[in-house]
């Protein structure tokens, strides 16, 4: 009983525009010796695209995010299961708020 997994990412950042492709899979019969992963038998490729604009040190707002992301799931069978979400953050020098 031998299983794999396989963990892979791609990220590049600039000033406003942060991108990230990543991959994951646990085989069918993956097993850790301390037990921390919770699901086996899935791959899923995760896709993000964001924009930050920082504002003036003296603004009320100085920070804020916004980026949309796509998740695909798929077990070993090629069944699938997709979740889609769009993070937004905006953020002042004292709070942080964020819009799911």
């Amino acid at each position: 009983m031998n299983g794999n997994a396989l963990y892979f990412t791609f990220e590049r950042n600039t000033k406003n525009w942060n991108s990230s492709l990543e991959y994951s899979q646990y085989s069918p019969l993956y097993q850790t010796p301390l037990g921390f992963v919770t699901q086996n038998n899935i791959r899923f490729i995760e896709i993000e695209q964001g924009y930050q604009q920082f504002f003036k040190e003296n603004d009320f707002i100085r920070q804020m995010n916004i980026g949309l992301g796509s998740e695909f799931r798929f077990n070993f069978q090629g069944l699938k299961n997709t979740a889609t979400s769009i993070p937004m953050h905006i953020s002042n020098s004292k709070t942080t708020f964020k819009v799911i």
